[in-house]
Protein backbone atom coordinates (compact mmCIF):
# COMPACT_ATOMS: atom_id res chain seq x y z
CA UNK A 1 0.00 0.00 0.00
CA UNK A 2 1.40 3.39 -0.96
CA UNK A 3 2.46 5.98 1.58
CA UNK A 4 1.16 9.56 1.74
CA UNK A 5 3.34 11.96 -0.24
CA UNK A 6 4.79 15.04 1.48
CA UNK A 7 6.87 18.17 0.96
CA UNK A 8 5.94 21.61 -0.40
CA UNK A 9 7.33 25.14 -0.45
CA UNK A 10 5.49 27.88 1.46
CA UNK A 11 3.26 30.30 -0.41
CA UNK A 12 3.02 34.03 0.05
CA UNK A 13 0.49 34.83 2.75
CA UNK A 14 -2.94 35.83 1.50
CA UNK A 15 -2.95 33.41 -1.46
CA UNK A 16 -6.52 32.72 -2.74
CA UNK A 17 -6.30 29.05 -1.68
CA UNK A 18 -5.35 29.97 1.88
CA UNK A 19 -7.99 32.70 2.06
CA UNK A 20 -10.79 30.42 0.87
CA UNK A 21 -10.06 27.95 3.69
CA UNK A 22 -9.09 30.40 6.43
CA UNK A 23 -12.33 32.37 6.25
CA UNK A 24 -14.50 29.23 6.15
CA UNK A 25 -16.17 27.93 9.29
CA UNK A 26 -18.41 25.29 7.64
CA UNK A 27 -16.57 22.84 5.38
CA UNK A 28 -17.89 19.99 3.22
CA UNK A 29 -15.01 17.59 2.53
CA UNK A 30 -15.51 15.23 -0.40
CA UNK A 31 -13.06 12.30 -0.46
CA UNK A 32 -12.75 10.45 -3.79
CA UNK A 33 -12.49 6.71 -4.40
CA UNK A 34 -9.10 7.20 -6.01
CA UNK A 35 -7.84 8.71 -2.74
CA UNK A 36 -9.19 6.13 -0.29
CA UNK A 37 -8.73 2.90 -2.23
CA UNK A 38 -6.03 1.49 -4.49
CA UNK A 39 -6.39 -0.50 -7.70
CA UNK A 40 -7.01 -3.62 -5.60
CA UNK A 41 -9.90 -1.91 -3.82
CA UNK A 42 -8.33 -2.13 -0.37
CA UNK A 43 -8.65 0.92 1.86
CA UNK A 44 -5.42 2.93 2.01
CA UNK A 45 -5.10 3.17 5.78
CA UNK A 46 -2.20 5.66 5.66
CA UNK A 47 -4.27 8.11 3.63
CA UNK A 48 -7.48 7.62 5.60
CA UNK A 49 -5.73 8.14 8.95
CA UNK A 50 -4.14 11.32 7.61
CA UNK A 51 -7.50 12.66 6.45
CA UNK A 52 -9.06 11.87 9.82
CA UNK A 53 -6.19 13.61 11.63
CA UNK A 54 -6.67 16.73 9.49
CA UNK A 55 -10.43 16.77 10.11
CA UNK A 56 -9.81 16.51 13.84
CA UNK A 57 -7.40 19.44 13.66
CA UNK A 58 -9.90 21.51 11.66
CA UNK A 59 -12.53 20.86 14.33
CA UNK A 60 -10.05 21.85 17.06
CA UNK A 61 -9.55 25.13 15.19
CA UNK A 62 -13.26 25.87 15.47
CA UNK A 63 -14.46 24.62 12.08
CA UNK A 64 -17.37 22.26 11.42
CA UNK A 65 -16.73 19.47 8.90
CA UNK A 66 -19.09 17.17 7.00
CA UNK A 67 -17.44 14.32 5.07
CA UNK A 68 -18.87 13.02 1.79
CA UNK A 69 -16.95 9.81 1.21
CA UNK A 70 -16.69 7.61 -1.87
CA UNK A 71 -14.95 4.25 -1.98
CA UNK A 72 -17.65 1.78 -0.89
CA UNK A 73 -17.62 -0.34 -4.05
CA UNK A 74 -13.83 -0.60 -4.13
CA UNK A 75 -13.69 -1.35 -0.40
CA UNK A 76 -16.32 -4.04 -0.90
CA UNK A 77 -14.18 -5.81 -3.47
CA UNK A 78 -11.09 -5.33 -1.33
CA UNK A 79 -12.91 -7.04 1.52
CA UNK A 80 -14.42 -10.12 -0.18
CA UNK A 81 -12.45 -10.38 -3.46
CA UNK A 82 -15.53 -11.26 -5.53
CA UNK A 83 -17.67 -9.85 -8.36
CA UNK A 84 -15.00 -7.50 -9.71
CA UNK A 85 -15.77 -8.31 -13.33
CA UNK A 86 -19.56 -8.58 -12.96
CA UNK A 87 -21.10 -5.38 -14.40
CA UNK A 88 -24.66 -6.25 -13.40
CA UNK A 89 -26.33 -3.70 -11.11
CA UNK A 90 -27.11 -6.23 -8.38
CA UNK A 91 -23.42 -7.13 -7.99
CA UNK A 92 -22.37 -3.48 -7.83
CA UNK A 93 -25.05 -2.91 -5.20
CA UNK A 94 -23.82 -5.93 -3.24
CA UNK A 95 -20.22 -4.68 -3.32
CA UNK A 96 -21.34 -1.28 -2.05
CA UNK A 97 -23.32 -2.89 0.77
CA UNK A 98 -20.24 -4.82 1.91
CA UNK A 99 -17.86 -1.93 1.36
CA UNK A 100 -19.89 0.68 3.24
CA UNK A 101 -19.36 -1.28 6.47
CA UNK A 102 -15.65 -1.52 5.74
CA UNK A 103 -15.38 2.22 5.13
CA UNK A 104 -17.28 3.21 8.26
CA UNK A 105 -15.33 0.77 10.37
CA UNK A 106 -12.10 2.43 9.28
CA UNK A 107 -13.41 5.95 9.74
CA UNK A 108 -14.67 5.22 13.25
CA UNK A 109 -11.43 3.49 14.17
CA UNK A 110 -9.52 6.58 12.99
CA UNK A 111 -11.69 9.05 14.91
CA UNK A 112 -11.58 6.85 18.03
CA UNK A 113 -7.98 7.99 18.46
CA UNK A 114 -9.26 11.52 19.05
CA UNK A 115 -12.31 10.61 21.12
CA UNK A 116 -14.78 11.55 18.39
CA UNK A 117 -17.92 9.75 17.26
CA UNK A 118 -19.01 9.37 13.64
CA UNK A 119 -22.46 9.03 12.09
CA UNK A 120 -23.41 7.44 8.77
CA UNK A 121 -25.97 8.98 6.41
CA UNK A 122 -26.89 7.16 3.17
CA UNK A 123 -28.98 9.23 0.75
CA UNK A 124 -30.77 8.98 -2.60
CA UNK A 125 -32.08 11.68 -4.93
CA UNK A 126 -35.65 11.37 -3.58
CA UNK A 127 -34.38 12.62 -0.23
CA UNK A 128 -33.59 15.95 -1.87
CA UNK A 129 -36.77 16.13 -4.00
CA UNK A 130 -39.07 16.03 -0.99
CA UNK A 131 -38.95 19.32 0.95
CA UNK A 132 -39.71 17.70 4.34
CA UNK A 133 -37.06 15.00 3.92
CA UNK A 134 -34.63 17.67 2.71
CA UNK A 135 -35.21 19.68 5.89
CA UNK A 136 -34.89 16.55 8.04
CA UNK A 137 -31.48 15.79 6.53
CA UNK A 138 -30.35 19.34 7.29
CA UNK A 139 -31.71 19.15 10.84
CA UNK A 140 -29.93 15.84 11.45
CA UNK A 141 -26.66 17.33 10.19
CA UNK A 142 -27.06 20.35 12.44
CA UNK A 143 -27.78 18.17 15.47
CA UNK A 144 -24.83 15.86 14.88
CA UNK A 145 -22.40 18.73 14.34
CA UNK A 146 -23.74 20.58 17.38
CA UNK A 147 -22.98 17.52 19.50
CA UNK A 148 -19.47 17.11 18.11
CA UNK A 149 -20.25 14.07 15.94
CA UNK A 150 -18.62 13.85 12.49
CA UNK A 151 -21.24 13.07 9.78
CA UNK A 152 -20.02 10.80 6.98
CA UNK A 153 -22.32 10.79 3.95
CA UNK A 154 -22.50 8.56 0.88
CA UNK A 155 -25.08 7.74 -1.76
CA UNK A 156 -27.11 4.66 -0.83
CA UNK A 157 -25.64 2.66 -3.71
CA UNK A 158 -26.91 -0.66 -2.38
CA UNK A 159 -30.50 0.29 -3.29
CA UNK A 160 -30.00 2.86 -6.06
CA UNK A 161 -31.22 2.42 -9.62
CA UNK A 162 -30.76 4.86 -12.50
CA UNK A 163 -34.11 6.50 -11.68
CA UNK A 164 -33.15 7.46 -8.13
CA UNK A 165 -29.39 7.87 -8.41
CA UNK A 166 -27.80 11.17 -7.46
CA UNK A 167 -25.12 10.32 -10.03
CA UNK A 168 -21.73 10.75 -8.41
CA UNK A 169 -20.40 11.93 -5.09
CA UNK A 170 -19.15 15.24 -6.51
CA UNK A 171 -22.80 16.01 -7.23
CA UNK A 172 -23.83 14.70 -3.80
CA UNK A 173 -21.18 16.89 -2.15
CA UNK A 174 -22.55 19.92 -4.02
CA UNK A 175 -26.08 19.10 -2.83
CA UNK A 176 -24.91 18.82 0.78
CA UNK A 177 -22.86 22.01 0.46
CA UNK A 178 -25.84 24.05 -0.77
CA UNK A 179 -28.28 22.43 1.68
CA UNK A 180 -26.07 23.15 4.69
CA UNK A 181 -25.03 26.53 3.28
CA UNK A 182 -21.37 25.66 3.81
CA UNK A 183 -18.61 28.22 3.28
CA UNK A 184 -16.43 26.01 1.11
CA UNK A 185 -16.48 22.66 -0.70
CA UNK A 186 -13.12 20.87 -0.48
CA UNK A 187 -12.63 18.02 -2.98
CA UNK A 188 -9.79 15.56 -2.42
CA UNK A 189 -8.69 13.77 -5.60
CA UNK A 190 -5.54 11.99 -6.76
CA UNK A 191 -4.33 14.96 -8.85
CA UNK A 192 -2.72 18.21 -7.71
CA UNK A 193 -5.58 20.35 -8.97
CA UNK A 194 -7.15 21.25 -12.30
CA UNK A 195 -4.90 21.19 -15.35
CA UNK A 196 -5.49 22.99 -18.65
CA UNK A 197 -5.39 21.37 -22.03
CA UNK A 198 -2.13 19.89 -23.22
CA UNK A 199 0.07 22.52 -24.89
CA UNK A 200 2.46 22.19 -27.84
CA UNK A 201 5.24 21.28 -25.43
CA UNK A 202 3.19 18.28 -24.24
CA UNK A 203 2.61 19.77 -20.78
CA UNK A 204 -0.52 20.79 -18.95
CA UNK A 205 -0.41 23.88 -16.78
CA UNK A 206 -1.89 23.72 -13.28
CA UNK A 207 -4.74 26.24 -13.10
CA UNK A 208 -4.54 27.54 -9.54
CA UNK A 209 -7.44 29.99 -9.62
CA UNK A 210 -10.71 30.01 -11.58
CA UNK A 211 -12.63 33.27 -11.59
CA UNK A 212 -14.95 32.75 -14.57
CA UNK A 213 -17.09 29.74 -15.45
CA UNK A 214 -15.86 29.98 -19.06
CA UNK A 215 -12.40 28.93 -17.91
CA UNK A 216 -13.83 25.45 -17.24
CA UNK A 217 -13.78 24.82 -20.99
CA UNK A 218 -9.98 24.94 -20.99
CA UNK A 219 -9.47 21.66 -19.13
CA UNK A 220 -9.51 17.98 -20.02
CA UNK A 221 -11.34 15.28 -18.07
CA UNK A 222 -8.53 13.48 -16.27
CA UNK A 223 -8.20 11.89 -12.86
CA UNK A 224 -10.94 9.26 -12.89
CA UNK A 225 -10.15 5.94 -11.22
CA UNK A 226 -11.45 2.43 -11.88
CA UNK A 227 -13.59 2.57 -8.72
CA UNK A 228 -14.81 6.16 -9.22
CA UNK A 229 -17.70 7.53 -11.23
CA UNK A 230 -16.49 11.06 -11.89
CA UNK A 231 -13.42 12.90 -13.11
CA UNK A 232 -12.38 16.54 -13.25
CA UNK A 233 -15.49 17.52 -15.20
CA UNK A 234 -17.83 16.33 -12.43
CA UNK A 235 -15.75 18.25 -9.89
CA UNK A 236 -16.01 21.44 -11.93
CA UNK A 237 -19.74 20.86 -12.40
CA UNK A 238 -20.03 20.70 -8.60
CA UNK A 239 -17.93 23.86 -8.30
CA UNK A 240 -20.10 25.67 -10.82
CA UNK A 241 -23.22 24.65 -8.91
CA UNK A 242 -22.08 25.82 -5.48
CA UNK A 243 -20.42 28.89 -7.00
CA UNK A 244 -23.79 30.13 -8.25
CA UNK A 245 -24.80 30.27 -4.58
CA UNK A 246 -21.62 32.17 -3.61
CA UNK A 247 -19.69 29.18 -2.22
CA UNK A 248 -16.01 28.54 -3.00
CA UNK A 249 -14.56 25.19 -4.11
CA UNK A 250 -11.02 23.94 -3.43
CA UNK A 251 -9.54 20.91 -5.23
CA UNK A 252 -6.50 19.28 -3.62
CA UNK A 253 -4.43 16.12 -3.92
CA UNK A 254 -5.69 13.92 -1.11
CA UNK A 255 -2.61 11.67 -1.34
CA UNK A 256 -0.45 14.58 -0.16
CA UNK A 257 0.28 14.45 3.56
CA UNK A 258 -1.57 17.13 5.55
CA UNK A 259 -2.64 18.82 2.31
CA UNK A 260 -5.68 20.57 3.81
CA UNK A 261 -3.75 21.96 6.76
CA UNK A 262 -0.89 23.08 4.53
CA UNK A 263 -3.30 24.86 2.23
CA UNK A 264 -5.05 26.45 5.20
CA UNK A 265 -1.71 27.67 6.62
CA UNK A 266 -0.52 29.04 3.24
CA UNK A 267 2.18 26.38 2.86
CA UNK A 268 0.94 24.57 -0.26
CA UNK A 269 1.99 25.59 -3.76
CA UNK A 270 -0.44 23.45 -5.74
CA UNK A 271 -4.21 22.95 -5.67
CA UNK A 272 -7.01 24.84 -7.41
CA UNK A 273 -9.53 27.28 -5.95
CA UNK A 274 -12.73 28.29 -7.76
CA UNK A 275 -13.79 31.78 -6.70
CA UNK A 276 -17.60 32.14 -6.55
CA UNK A 277 -19.40 34.82 -8.51
CA UNK A 278 -22.93 34.01 -7.37
CA UNK A 279 -25.19 35.48 -4.72
CA UNK A 280 -26.27 34.45 -1.23
CA UNK A 281 -29.63 32.67 -1.53
CA UNK A 282 -32.11 31.96 1.31
CA UNK A 283 -32.85 28.37 2.38
CA UNK A 284 -36.02 27.57 0.43
CA UNK A 285 -34.60 29.06 -2.75
CA UNK A 286 -31.39 27.01 -2.31
CA UNK A 287 -33.65 23.94 -2.37
CA UNK A 288 -35.36 25.21 -5.53
CA UNK A 289 -32.00 25.99 -7.13
CA UNK A 290 -30.25 22.68 -6.58
CA UNK A 291 -32.08 20.44 -4.12
CA UNK A 292 -35.15 19.30 -6.00
CA UNK A 293 -34.86 17.83 -9.53
CA UNK A 294 -36.56 19.74 -12.37
CA UNK A 295 -39.32 17.79 -14.13
CA UNK A 296 -39.50 19.92 -17.26
CA UNK A 297 -38.61 23.23 -18.93
CA UNK A 298 -40.36 26.46 -19.79
CA UNK A 299 -38.89 28.49 -22.65
CA UNK A 300 -39.68 32.18 -22.11
CA UNK A 301 -39.40 35.25 -24.36
CA UNK A 302 -37.05 38.19 -23.81
CA UNK A 303 -39.78 40.34 -22.27
CA UNK A 304 -40.55 37.73 -19.62
CA UNK A 305 -36.85 37.24 -18.93
CA UNK A 306 -36.40 40.96 -18.30
CA UNK A 307 -39.46 41.01 -16.02
CA UNK A 308 -38.09 38.11 -13.95
CA UNK A 309 -34.45 39.11 -13.77
CA UNK A 310 -34.56 42.91 -13.63
CA UNK A 311 -37.96 43.68 -12.12
CA UNK A 312 -38.49 40.72 -9.79
CA UNK A 313 -41.86 39.75 -11.27
CA UNK A 314 -43.73 36.43 -11.35
CA UNK A 315 -43.91 34.42 -14.58
CA UNK A 316 -47.18 34.83 -16.50
CA UNK A 317 -48.56 32.66 -19.36
CA UNK A 318 -48.08 35.42 -21.93
CA UNK A 319 -44.28 35.17 -21.57
CA UNK A 320 -44.05 31.38 -22.09
CA UNK A 321 -43.18 30.30 -25.64
CA UNK A 322 -42.67 26.54 -25.24
CA UNK A 323 -43.28 23.78 -22.70
CA UNK A 324 -40.93 20.78 -22.57
CA UNK A 325 -41.59 17.61 -20.60
CA UNK A 326 -44.58 16.32 -18.67
CA UNK A 327 -45.20 17.56 -15.14
CA UNK A 328 -47.93 18.32 -12.63
CA UNK A 329 -48.83 21.47 -10.73
CA UNK A 330 -46.35 21.85 -7.85
CA UNK A 331 -43.44 20.28 -9.74
CA UNK A 332 -40.14 22.08 -10.21
CA UNK A 333 -39.22 23.24 -13.73
CA UNK A 334 -36.25 25.03 -15.27
CA UNK A 335 -36.89 28.44 -16.80
CA UNK A 336 -34.87 28.83 -20.01
CA UNK A 337 -34.23 31.69 -22.41
CA UNK A 338 -34.86 31.25 -26.15
CA UNK A 339 -31.10 30.89 -26.70
CA UNK A 340 -30.77 28.05 -24.19
CA UNK A 341 -29.54 29.88 -21.08
CA UNK A 342 -30.78 28.83 -17.64
CA UNK A 343 -32.67 31.81 -16.21
CA UNK A 344 -33.96 30.17 -13.05
CA UNK A 345 -36.09 27.44 -11.52
CA UNK A 346 -39.50 27.44 -9.88
CA UNK A 347 -42.60 25.53 -8.80
CA UNK A 348 -45.34 25.64 -11.44
CA UNK A 349 -48.96 26.31 -10.56
CA UNK A 350 -50.28 24.61 -13.70
CA UNK A 351 -49.43 21.19 -15.16
CA UNK A 352 -47.74 20.78 -18.54
CA UNK A 353 -51.00 19.90 -20.38
CA UNK A 354 -52.69 23.03 -19.04
CA UNK A 355 -49.70 25.22 -19.85
CA UNK A 356 -49.56 24.06 -23.45
CA UNK A 357 -53.11 25.35 -23.86
CA UNK A 358 -52.53 28.77 -22.27
CA UNK A 359 -48.92 29.61 -23.21
CA UNK A 360 -48.70 33.04 -24.77
CA UNK A 361 -52.21 33.91 -23.55
CA UNK A 362 -53.27 37.00 -21.58
CA UNK A 363 -54.68 36.61 -18.07
CA UNK A 364 -58.16 37.47 -19.31
CA UNK A 365 -58.08 34.47 -21.67
CA UNK A 366 -57.09 31.71 -19.23
CA UNK A 367 -60.60 30.89 -17.94
CA UNK A 368 -62.06 30.87 -21.43
CA UNK A 369 -59.44 28.38 -22.63
CA UNK A 370 -59.33 26.06 -19.58
CA UNK A 371 -62.85 26.55 -18.25
CA UNK A 372 -61.35 27.74 -14.94
CA UNK A 373 -58.55 29.92 -13.61
CA UNK A 374 -56.88 28.86 -10.36
CA UNK A 375 -53.94 31.29 -10.54
CA UNK A 376 -52.78 34.27 -12.57
CA UNK A 377 -49.13 33.22 -12.37
CA UNK A 378 -47.48 30.22 -13.98
CA UNK A 379 -44.76 30.52 -11.31
CA UNK A 380 -45.13 32.94 -8.39
CA UNK A 381 -42.06 34.98 -7.51
CA UNK A 382 -41.97 33.49 -3.99
CA UNK A 383 -41.57 30.00 -5.49
CA UNK A 384 -38.83 30.96 -7.95
CA UNK A 385 -35.07 31.39 -7.81
CA UNK A 386 -33.21 33.37 -10.47
CA UNK A 387 -29.81 31.91 -11.40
Amino acid sequence: MGQVKSGNKPLKSGAPLCKALARSRKIVLKVGSNVLTGADGEVNHHVLRNIVRQVNELIKRGKKVVIVSSGARGAGYGRIRKWKLKPALNYNQALCAVGQIELMKNYQRGFDRYGRHTAQMLLISDDFDDRLRYLNIRNTLTTLLGEGVVPIINENDSVCTDEIRIGDNDNLAALITTMWNADVLVILSNVDGVYGRQGKNGRRELMKVFRKAGEFDQIENIGRSKWGSGGIHTKLAAARRVGELNISTVILNGLERDVILKALDGKYEKGTVIIPRGKIVPGKKRWLAYGKRPRGKLIIDSGAEEALVKRGRSLLPVGVELVEGNFEAGDLVSIMSTDGRLVGRGLVQYGSDELRKILGRKLSEIEAVLGYKTFDEVIHRDNMVIL
